[in-house]
């Protein structure tokens, strides 16, 4: 057997866990087999930018356990329609029987895409999505590995924030800390596990599920602030206003830059928080902070969670079972599962992992169960 891994989007601390855990377990369970490695994602399905992994050394994959990054190289490449069938038609000629997708929604929208022109084509290739993501938003799966250890890093953040600012309570008056999250507000949510009492950072959580108009926002901010002065908001990259626009997007000197899709990449953009602060200045007149920690969210080394790794690892492992056992045309996702404390995998068809698993509600206060994802 044939195999082709790609690590597609965006790095997170733990995707090479997952990488280092599906080669040894292709190593022992198809010694015969060979498994290829493509360079930057779904780039890859075009270029023929391959490498072997089956003689991989065990310095290296060690190695991979605790590197951030992604050792293959992502990318956010989109495949159009005659890429697709470019893509079935390479792996074909290779020999490729299965391909294996480590990534989040748009990767497994790809695979789909390749899975649907494979069975027109006749071409017998099984498609194994590997879940990953920070922003922790693919749908039934109880958790997208990446997401626990980027929860650790933004709540250790804002605690010590928090700490940071009300000593100097006098001096700042308003503290907005952006976290990434475009469409869901996970990481945001998280953040109210930095209280250790009521009164602690962060006191205001915004996130992208309901829009935030300008006026609750600045009268929640100007209540906090009259009370305690000092208001601290957690503030999701893509939280939008009332009309639904992003507010990375607001103001003359918004760099905004779109991705092939025409996508706004927020990341490129001053996000959300230069309007913000501008509202808090000139409409209440208070001085204010912005803290945008960025990539650290989602590569910080010192921030992986145990949790976190034991299930990167749990998902590379079970995407090779599941490829041993499917059959030619078999398309499906590795999902998570926790029962009391104990997780487990299954396959999910890949065909129903559609649309974004987000949040409900806007200034959200109480992320609830999510505590145990950051042991």
């Amino acid at each position: 057997m044939h195999a082709l891994v790609l690590q597609c989007g965006g790095p997170t601390a733990v995707v090479n866990t997952s990488l280092a855990a599906l080669v040894r377990r292709w190593r022992a369970s198809v010694p015969a087999g060979v498994l290829s490695g493509g360079h930057h994602g779904l780039r890859a399905l075009l270029t023929a930018d391959w490498r072997t992994l089956t003689d991989a050394g065990d310095g290296w994959l060690a190695a991979l356990d605790d590197t951030p990054g992604m050792a293959l190289g992502g990318g956010r490449d989109r495949l159009s329609e005659p890429d697709v069938e470019h893509a079935v038609g390479l792996l074909a000629a290779r020999g490729v029987e299965t391909l294996f997708l480590i990534g989040g929604n748009g990767t497994m929208a790809a695979g789909r895409a390749i899975a649907g022109c494979a069975g027109r084509s006749r071409v017998p290739l099984r498609i194994i999505g590997v879940p990953k993501t920070i922003d922790n938003d693919i749908p039934h799966t109880d958790v997208c590995p990446g997401f626990p250890s980027a929860a650790r890093f933004v709540v250790d953040a804002v605690r010590d924030i928090g700490d940071d600012v009300a000593s100097m309570r006098g001096y700042e008056d308003v503290v907005l800390i952006e976290t990434m999250g475009r469409h869901a507000g996970w990481l945001a949510a998280v953040t109210a596990f930095a209280r250790s009492d009521p009164e602690d950072a962060p006191h205001l959580v915004l996130v992208p599920e309901e829009p935030c108009g300008e006026g609750p926002f600045l009268s929640a901010v100007r209540h906090q602030h009259a009370r305690t002065g000092l208001c601290v908001v957690t503030v999701a990259e893509g939280v939008r206003d009332s009309s639904g626009a992003f507010f990375a997007e607001r103001g003359a000197d918004a760099a905004v830059e779109r991705d092939a899709s025409g996508q706004v990449i927020l990341g490129r953009t001053g996000g959300p928080l230069p309007h913000l602060s501008a509202l808090v200045r000139e409409r209440l007149g208070l001085r204010c902070r912005l803290v945008r920690p960025d990539l650290l969210q989602r590569c910080s080394r010192a921030h992986v969670s145990g949790l976190d790794r034991r299930l990167a690892d749990m998902v590379g492992t079970a995407a090779v079972d599941a490829a041993v056992s499917s059959q030619a045309g078999d398309a499906v996702m590795i999902a998570l599962r926790i029962v009391g404390d104990r997780w487990t995998t299954e396959s999910v068809p890949l065909e129903q992992v559609r649309g974004e698993r987000t949040l409900s509600g806007g200034l959200l206060l109480d992320p609830g169960p999510l505590r145990y994802l950051l042991a």
